[in-house]
């Protein structure tokens, strides 16, 4: 699977994620979810719970990928989903 490197977030700035394994299998899942008509809430939630542990960035990142969000998007996702 062929995925970039880098998001841009808020202000332009583009930050260098590193994709690990565990990233990869949660943007594949929240794609799944995505596929068959699951919203992107209920794509995010699911794989929340196993990437929770990981940097905001990478969060958002599979958030980005994943669910099909903005990067303002995946930021106010995972800000809503860390209360």
């Amino acid at each position: 699977m062929d995925i970039a490197k880098t998001v841009k977030f808020l202000l332009g700035a583009e930050i260098e994620v590193v994709v690990s394994d565990e990233m990869t299998r949660a943007i594949l899942v929240a794609q799944r979810i995505r596929s068959v008509g699951g919203t992107k809430m209920k794509a995010v939630r699911t794989v929340y719970q196993d990437i929770a542990n990981l940097p905001r960035e990478s969060v958002c990142f599979v958030f980005h990928k994943g669910a099909g969000l903005t990067s303002r998007g995946a930021l106010s996702y995972f800000y809503r989903l860390r209360r």
